[in-house]
């Protein structure tokens, strides 16, 4: 899941948020992974994104601690 802090800039408004992949799989002991029912990224601010023709794409990494 996305982890978004802040607001668009002026003038912009989040019409859709897109993951890709949907899906990760993550290994390791029964009793780290048994309470895990999603994971996050790194915090993504809006308000420093750069807007070209419309879109935005920002690779960010997942907390995994």
């Amino acid at each position: 899941k996305p982890d978004i802090v802040g607001s668009p800039p002026a003038g912009y408004q989040i019409e859709k948020i897109k993951v890709s992949p949907d899906y990760v799989k993550v290994s390791g002991p029964v009793s780290e992974l048994r309470d895990i029912e999603s994971l996050f990224t790194e915090p993504i601010s809006l308000a420093e994104m750069e807007i070209l023709n419309g879109k935005t794409v920002v690779e960010v990494p997942l907390v995994l601690s």
